[in-house]
């Protein structure tokens, strides 16, 4: 299970794995919609630590 750096559980609307293969190793990101709105970009690499967050609701 995922760690989160702020130690709550959330539930997720959305999960995508964002991978740049042009350099190497890969540069893998992971965007995360919460049911919120919330929007937050996680890296793998360290631990799932957010490095993006947007407070901004689509509609």
């Amino acid at each position: 299970m995922l760690q989160q750096t702020s130690k709550q559980k959330t539930a997720w609307e959305l999960a995508e794995i964002w991978v740049d293969t042009l350099i190497s190793p890969p540069y893998i990101v992971m965007l995360v919609k919460e049911q919120s709105g919330k929007f937050c970009i996680h890296n793998p690499a360290q631990n799932y630590k957010i490095i993006f967050t947007s407070d901004n609701k689509v509609i």
